[in-house]
């Protein structure tokens, strides 16, 4: 980890300040001359507090005390979620002491884990030290736990590679995700087909920028050079997903296509006119059946947004839609043919069967969520009304908000044992689920003899997910609507709030005849 290490030092602040600069500033936010000037005050304010109890347990050879110090440091930080420059600097001194005691591991993650969730311009950074200790817990762990520690390390690496590629460090992401593969093999296998997703969009990525670079070198060398002009607004156009970027290098290229659709594409899915999205689908349609398979996708959703913006602007029913229908239909098909399980089912006992369905899926089986967020919770859970929870096993969907590690989850289901309506048994979580595009779904089975069942998904940092707020969701049958959460990954929600909804189904199973 060294090596990556080092390089995650000098790009980190990089990614944090991109997401800064990229994202909407909230009204107050501090400048970045304030926030330094808070850090330096927290920090001041630490050393006042904690500085010699700190210098205290260094002194010593007694690791208890070391713990002791991290969990009094994360206890302090939970009460200061209202300054989070003081927050940062307890939650980091917190990581610092209990990731060197193996005891302490779990603090060390919780410690980053909160930080993460309650200050997201630090998640990058928190994500580098959760794989730090999750390497640690792997290397430590033997037996049945080396699979559960291979789990939790692979849940933090993807994420890291995902920063690693938005910081431009696509080499370094391939080398990470190298690792995570010989890491998912060596644990049996069940999240090869995962980690392979995030692999071949990095390696893709490595490709498209280093052609990118010699193409740019060509035309500096040679300005009317037109095949390498070309070549490099199809790597920006198809290859990343960029129309914006492809239309800075167009002038001179000769294929009629690129010199009629890039300039309109660039400009965006809302700004074209009713009787254009149907070319710029067909189009992008084209484009998507003879791109590599890590660039496809972007490109066939681009598609749909053409031809479902003419759906909604045409209203006659004439050939032009029917022409539409037909071709959002084979779009879905195309997309559907890309699919592959994000994760494998899975029981909670380990086992893979193939059950039988009892009765139709309930939940958000009508109208779909398409508001989008980052929430502050990192658990939620629906509960299964009565007249569903009909058996002792289930299958849980839920769709993804956006494609890999920013839109990964962990489906999850809990249940209350004593029937005061409030979660309070865990039992069962799956490994994470990543899809490889938005809109995908990811599924998971679980068994279990409890009656009054709850089931959601939970979550490490701040992915983007279906979530609606308020009002009533057409179709959204057999959970309730009250949702229970927790704030913190792997607390038990035991906080209620509602309506809330999000594209989840639930199949309830049988052993077959």
């Amino acid at each position: 980890m060294a090596t990556i290490r080092l390089t995650l030092v000098a790009l980190l602040t990089g990614v944090t300040s991109v997401v800064l600069s990229a994202s909407a500033v909230p009204a107050g936010a501090p400048s970045e001359a304030e926030a330094d000037a808070e850090a330096e005050k927290a920090a001041q304010v630490f050393e006042t507090l904690y500085g010699q109890d700190l210098e205290r347990v260094r002194g010593t050879a007694d690791a208890a005390d070391d713990a002791a110090l991290a969990e009094r440091l994360l206890a302090a930080a939970r009460k200061a979620t209202d300054q989070p420059a003081l927050l940062a600097v307890l939650c980091e001194k917190a990581y610092g002491l209990a990731a060197e005691v193996p005891t302490a591991y779990p603090m060390a993650v919780e410690a980053m884990t909160f930080l993460a969730a309650q200050v997201p311009g630090q998640a990058a950074a928190c994500t580098e030290r959760l794989v730090e200790v999750r390497q640690k817990q792997y290397a430590a762990a033997d037996g049945e736990a080396k699979a559960a520690a291979a789990d939790a390390l692979l849940d933090a690496m993807l994420p890291l590679a995902q920063h690693l590629q938005e910081a431009g460090a696509y080499p370094q992401a391939v080398s990470l995700l190298g690792r995570g593969m010989r890491i998912a093999k060596a644990a049996g296998g069940g999240r090869v087909a995962e980690v392979e997703v995030c692999q071949e969009r990095a390696e893709h990525l490595v490709r498209t920028h280093r052609d990118i670079a010699d193409m740019k070198s060509l035309l500096d060398r040679d300005s009317e050079n037109t095949a390498a002009r070309e070549k490099l607004v199809r790597l920006y156009l198809v290859h990343l997903d960029d129309p914006a970027g492809a239309a800075e290098y167009l002038d001179g290229v000769a294929d009629e296509s690129l010199t009629k659709y890039v300039p309109a594409v660039a400009k965006g899915v809302d700004a074209a006119p009713e009787l254009a999205c149907l070319s710029l689908g067909d189009w992008y349609r084209t484009l998507g059946e003879a791109a590599p398979a890590p660039a496809r996708r972007p490109l066939f959703a681009r598609a749909k947004a053409y031809y479902a913006r003419f759906l909604s602007l045409h209203e006659a029913e004439d050939l032009d839609r029917t022409s539409a229908e037909l071709a959002l239909r084979k779009i879905d098909a195309a997309i559907a043919g890309l699919d592959r399980p994000a994760t494998p089912d899975t029981t909670a006992g380990g086992t893979k069967e193939t059950p039988e369905e009892v009765g139709p899926p309930f939940g958000a089986v009508g109208d779909a969520v398409t508001h989008t967020a980052q929430l502050g919770h990192a658990c939620q859970v629906w509960p299964i009304l009565p007249t569903h929870a009909v058996g002792t096993r289930y299958r849980v969907s839920i769709r993804h908000a956006a494609a890999g590690p920013a839109g990964a989850f962990h489906i999850t289901a809990v249940a209350d044992a004593d029937g005061d309506r409030v979660p309070d048994t865990p039992i069962g979580v799956s490994p994470l689920c990543v899809a490889k595009a938005a809109g995908g779904w990811s599924s998971w089975e679980f068994q279990t003899k409890h009656k009054h069942i709850y089931v959601g998904n939970c979550w490490q940092g701040r992915p983007t997910l279906y979530y609606q707020s308020g009002g009533r969701l057409g179709g959204f049958v057999g959970l309730g609507n009250r949702m229970c959460y927790a704030r913190a990954f792997g607390a038990m929600p035991t906080e209620r709030v509602g309506p809330r909804y999000t594209n989840i189904r639930v199949q309830a199973l049988r052993e077959k005849r």
